[in-house]
């Protein structure tokens, strides 16, 4: 499970802390504790201890309601948690779920909708269900357009992930085109991830280097190393 995946679950928790004014207080507070033990578990990358409490925490939200935004919120986490451990099929219902709940309560519009579609995409790429996934990363992709602006950092997320599943299915021209947009859009913005250029431009060059284009598959391991280098990645 890579830093960039722990720090979106760990970013996802820090909402544990609600407020603490509602009638049942106790169950309110078992929650938060449970949430924040389970940032505490991912903090040591124990997948298992998270979930365990997670769960916990899932039980006491089913008393919040339906409409209650942390009911989703625990579901959509313990679903992540499940899938990082590679527990696909329980994954996917606890995604569906947060995903209805979400969308019912805070409209389609939504970012938090957005992470859930492009996590539940996610699950149908690793399970090879790719006319599943792609209707999903292309909604939250314009979610996050719409939302976010053309060049915001989680616009390049969603076109990276599309170009990703694109060059599985051999559409390489489609994957190039969205690959080269993502690492663009990353480079110019302010607070863009380094690694994830560095990545980005990585897997451009496999897939050039796939179709024969040599010198551009060069050009752009180098520029991948040249930052790998400046931030003491080893590879």
């Amino acid at each position: 499970m890579n830093v960039a995946r722990f720090l979106l679950v760990l970013a996802f928790l820090s909402g544990a802390g609600a407020a603490l004014d509602h009638p049942a207080y106790a169950q309110e507070t078992q929650w938060s504790q449970r949430m924040m033990a389970a940032t505490a578990a991912l903090k040591r990358r124990s997948l298992a201890d998270a979930e365990a409490e997670l769960t916990k925490a899932l039980a006491i939200a089913e008393s919040f309601g339906d409409r209650d935004p942390r009911l989703a919120r625990t579901l959509h986490n313990l679903g992540y948690i499940l899938r990082a451990e590679g527990r696909l099929a329980l994954a996917e219902p606890h995604y569906l779920r947060a995903l209805a709940l979400q969308e019912k309560t805070l409209g389609s519009d939504n970012l938090d909708v957005a992470l859930t579609l492009n996590n539940l995409a996610g699950l149908y790429r690793e399970t090879g269900a790719f006319d599943k996934a792609e209707p999903l990363y292309l909604r939250s992709l314009q979610i996050r357009e719409r939302r976010l602006g053309p060049t915001h950092p989680e616009v390049a997320d969603s076109l990276n992930n599309l170009a990703g599943l694109f060059r599985i299915q051999g559409r390489n021209v489609e994957a190039e085109a969205l690959g080269s947009r993502a690492i663009a859009i990353m480079e110019a913005a302010e607070g863009g991830d380094p690694s994830k250029v560095a990545t980005w431009l990585y897997n451009l060059s496999r897939l050039y280097l796939e179709q024969g284009r040599y010198e551009e598959a060069t050009k752009y391991e180098s520029r991948a190393r040249d930052i790998w280098r400046s931030q003491a990645v080893p590879r």
